[in-house]
């Protein structure tokens, strides 16, 4: 399961860059929806196996102990490295957020700066446009930037850009605990009713499909389904069968430029989803004990909270945008987060569960 997860992450990082060996991978939007599709997996088993006692103080504090200290590390190094421009230009770097924010009312204010620090709310920055002066809209757009009106996509708020997703997973963290025990036929509707409501919000043309958590909630819901019900047949797969489902998928992504964006689009995106959800269950089975995949896997998140920053700084040092070179270079800085951060906190809140279910 790592080395998938590690796949994924690597599509996030080339659809920020360039292609490397000729291929852009899956699209990042693909990407991290079957990310929230493996977080519903995980939360479901960590909620089964390991708190037992119901323990949702314990569960929610562990998962920001989780995200937090590398978030905040790659936060700092980020205000480093836009203070180094500074000095170095001798006056403020041009950016997108500037005027808006300046302007901004004290309370919006106080929010940017709240949840850009805690993660908490970072994705709600994503579904309002903000005006030079400050004062707010609510449009149906997919603009990213700067919409024909002089509007900025409130979500150049964000320091870090992709961080949208994990405000997002924390929403879904919150809910967690209570999607878990409910019944299938009412984790199914519920499934049903978000995915109607993205693909209502898609076809308007609001970016509320994408960044909104309420749209993504059928991604994660599935997750949970995956883990809980027998029905899948994946259950029942060989370990060759499972391995020939692994190479499938892996071929999917890779060939995703060449066959996903043709005519074929309408099915190669439905199949890759489809081999993923078989898939998932049996192959975090069968290598779950497998300490190289679960490092190579642990790598992911690093990677996708630090990738945008060593980015910038690759193209302000070498004056080029090159997806190999990103990629190399975060995934050397994702494994010392992953060696010298990440573990040792590991350690700690593995500790604080063994703690919890021996009150």
């Amino acid at each position: 399961m790592g080395f998938i997860r590690f796949l994924l992450a690597l599509s996030v990082i080339v659809s920020h860059s360039t292609s490397i060996f000729g291929t852009t991978l899956l699209p990042g939007n693909h990407a991290v929806q079957l990310f929230f599709i493996i977080s519903g997996f995980y939360m479901s088993l960590i909620l089964d196996k390991k708190y037992t006692h119901h323990q949702f103080t314990t569960f929610i504090s562990n998962r920001f102990l989780r995200l937090l200290p590398t978030y905040l590390i790659v936060l700092a190094a980020s205000w480093v490295l836009f203070a180094m421009v500074w000095l170095y230009l001798g006056k403020m770097p041009a950016t997108s957020w500037g005027e808006p924010f300046s302007n901004m009312p004290i309370l919006l204010k106080l929010f940017t700066l709240f949840s850009n620090t805690s993660l908490f709310g970072i994705d709600l920055l994503s579904i309002f446009y903000i005006d030079t002066d400050g004062s707010i809209a609510i449009l149906n757009s997919m603009d990213t930037g700067k919409t024909d009106s002089g509007l900025i996509w409130g979500g150049n708020l964000r320091v870090i850009g992709q961080a949208w997703s994990i405000g997002v997973e924390i929403w879904f963290y919150f809910l967690a605990p209570l999607l878990f025990r409910i019944s299938t036929s009412k984790l199914l509707i519920i499934i049903f009713l978000t995915a109607i409501l993205k693909i209502f919000l898609f076809s308007i043309g609001s970016n509320w499909n994408y960044f909104f958590f309420l749209p993504q909630l059928c991604f994660f819901c599935l997750g949970i389904l995956i883990y809980k019900e027998k029905f899948f047949p994946s259950i029942h797969l060989g370990k060759i069968a499972i391995i020939s489902c692994w190479i499938l998928f892996n071929f999917l992504v890779i060939a995703f430029p060449f066959i996903g964006e043709s005519s074929l689009s309408f099915i190669y995106i439905p199949l890759i989803y489809l081999v993923f959800a078989i898939l998932l269950k049996p192959l975090f089975l069968l290598t779950s004990q497998n300490k190289i995949d679960r490092f190579i896997g642990n790598l992911s998140y690093p990677m996708y909270v630090s990738h945008m920053l060593l980015i910038q700084i690759q193209t302000l040092v070498i004056k080029t945008n090159n997806g190999l070179i990103a990629v190399i270079l975060t995934t050397i800085f994702s494994s010392l987060l992953v060696l010298y951060i990440e573990e040792p906190i590991d350690k700690f809140r593995q500790s604080r569960i063994e703690y919890s279910n021996h009150i």
